[in-house]
């Protein structure tokens, strides 16, 4: 696979996803508390056009950024570890990423949809 600029759409989600599930990326001194959503759409589109920018040198055109489309009031526990495979996918191409807040932002939120995957809570702790 190729490694591309995911959709405004698909960034919006993960954002929603953060705001819904009260994850926030690790914050510097000096930040704010909380990060909004559209800091988070920012935030998550700049290690990605950091991504492609590195994979495909002098090839793509850094647009402006977004203008997020906030319609998501839900937000499925396996649509979201989907998404953000694959926007992980697309966002890991430079050496940067690894150290990155969009992708410690992942990490958390991957841990989170995990606990509201059905059954999750009522399974057991040890068996």
């Amino acid at each position: 696979m190729s490694c591309y600029l995911v959709s405004d759409t698909h960034l919006s989600y993960l954002a929603s996803a953060a705001i819904w599930f009260q994850v926030q990326p690790e914050l510097t001194p000096g930040q704010p508390a909380v990060m909004t959503g559209d800091e988070i759409v920012e935030l998550l589109e700049f290690e990605n056009l950091l991504s492609v920018g590195y994979r495909y040198p002098g090839q793509v055109a850094f647009p402006v950024l977004m203008a997020p489309t906030w319609t998501f009031t839900n937000v499925e526990p396996v649509q979201l570890l989907k998404a953000i495979e694959c926007y992980e996918y697309q966002a890991c191409e430079h050496p940067e990423w690894d150290g990155s807040k969009a992708a410690a932002l992942c990490k958390a939120l991957k841990a989170t949809a995990i606990t509201k995957l059905p059954g999750y809570s009522g399974a057991k702790w040890g068996l």
